[in-house]
């Protein structure tokens, strides 16, 4: 004899064996899928995005989908992706098993902007006025294109080409400061300090004659030079005479 229960606690008694072939359905388990993140980078550099997290059941997954919120998308599990511009991203990752089930997680990825790198260098650092100085810029910038303002420090009007040449008409110190600015407006600066020293006169003349007897006439022609006129002059004929 055979006692079988049904779920409504009835119990049968069967006098002999009867086989019977009943449907058996079993549902798949959907898969698991883990994006991570949030994640944090800047404008094109390489950030990698990390599915391994992810699982099925009862199975294995057979395929990995990322949405990385710009209108581009990878089907590796463990992708690197460089975003063009900075700002906030939506991050989907969509897997589906082995029965085709399908799951999906979020996230976001932050990235942030690349400052420009202000830079420049010059052909000489000092000299006696009026010193003439070029300056050649270096600067780099992710966001192109870059302008450039340049301030010479001596009060004259800013200069917006990329590799200026400057003239320094008087002696002092002065600080040279360059901005660069990139097509998002991010800004950097760098200075470098100029030193202008004072150009010295220079005493020059000629004498018609220089010797003779008493009373000798001599007349005494200044050939003198000077870079900040006007100049003065003083003469000492070494016989105490004013």
């Amino acid at each position: 004899e055979f006692y079988v229960c049904d779920v409504l606690a009835d119990t049968y008694v069967f006098e002999r064996m009867e086989l019977t072939n009943l449907p058996l359905s079993i549902d798949a388990i959907p898969p698991i899928a883990d994006a991570k993140g949030p994640y944090d980078g800047i404008e094109g550099d390489p950030l990698t995005f990390d599915g391994s997290a992810s699982y099925d059941p009862d199975g294995y997954i057979s395929i990995y989908f990322w949405d990385f919120g710009d209108e581009e998308t990878s089907d590796e599990e463990n992708p690197t992706y460089e975003y063009a511009q900075e700002g906030s991203y939506p991050i989907t990752l969509t897997v589906t098993d082995d029965h085709g089930e399908t799951h999906s997680d979020s996230t976001t990825a932050e990235i942030a902007d690349t400052e420009p790198v202000a830079a420049f260098t010059a052909d000489v650092s000092e000299g006696t006025e009026p010193l003439t100085v070029t300056f050649t810029g270096a600067s780099t910038a992710y966001d192109m294109p870059m302008t450039y303002s340049w301030d010479f420090g001596d009060e004259s009007d800013p200069v917006t080409v990329l590799s200026p040449t400057h003239v320094y008409a008087q002696e002092g110190s002065y600080t040279v400061t360059l901005t660069v600015t990139d097509a998002d407006g991010s800004t950097d600066t760098e200075t470098v300090t100029i030193t202008v020293t004072d150009s010295k006169p220079v005493a020059a003349f000629t004498a018609d004659q220089s010797e003779g007897t008493e009373p000798l006439t001599v007349t005494f022609t200044g050939a003198s030079t000077a870079y900040d006129m006007p100049m003065t002059y003083s003469w000492d004929f070494g016989d105490e005479s004013d």
